[in-house]
């Protein structure tokens, strides 16, 4: 048996899930990694939150994307699904998912996950894609983002995440994997002026 760790920078997309029983399986769980824990000194372009916040209904492994619809191809093996949807991937209520707050230590994040490993056909996968939510209903938030005082709670549009491995995460028979997603707090907002606010118009959002 083979344990290991593979980091992915969540950087867009959609999905469609498969799942069945396999002779050969590994498994694989999900952890979150904030890259700003990481830094010695804060980007001077960069604004680092009190506030941030997002609703994050599961993730996946595919084999392969097409290049033309950006469906997946092959097995899609989940994960990791948020316990608010209830074991339910396709029927599951966005109003009922929660927040994850991504200001917190990393192992508080973590256990605000609440991941366990998940059994996963031995295969090798090319994407990891994280799902926000399916088809939202008008006045859905599904992330809060502020600085001090200063905060508010929008809409995130972008369904689902979709992040390449840097090589092929081959999985064997009998293999323990960990997926860490890594997120950059203080890269959600760079700014172009010594003062910035929420409503400053040289603020630039990036996701």
């Amino acid at each position: 048996m083979i344990s290991r760790k593979v980091s992915v920078a969540l950087a867009v997309l959609l999905l469609a899930l498969t799942s069945c029983s396999w002779n050969e399986s590994g498994s694989a769980v999900v952890s979150l990694r904030n890259v700003d824990d990481l830094r010695t000194a804060a980007s001077p372009i960069s604004l680092t939150p009190d506030t941030f916040d997002m609703k994050i209904a599961a993730v996946y492994l595919t084999e392969d994307i097409d290049e033309v619809t950006e469906e997946n191809l092959g097995e899609t093996p989940l994960i990791y699904l948020s316990p608010d949807c209830d074991g339910d991937i396709e029927g599951y209520a966005l109003a009922d998912l929660g927040y994850f707050d991504l200001t917190l230590p990393q192992d508080v994040v973590n256990d605000q996950i609440n991941a366990s490993p998940e059994e996963i056909p031995a295969l090798t996968y090319r994407y990891v894609r994280i799902e926000f939510f399916k088809t939202p209903y008008a006045g859905f938030r599904n992330v809060k983002w502020g600085v001090g005082e200063d905060s508010q709670e929008f809409f995130f549009s972008n369904p689902v995440v979709t992040v390449e491995f840097d090589e092929p995460l081959i999985v064997g028979d009998g293999d323990a994997v960990e997926v860490i997603l890594e997120y950059d707090i203080a890269g959600t907002v760079t700014r172009n002026s010594s003062e910035v606010s929420l409503d400053d118009e040289d603020d630039q959002y990036s996701d």
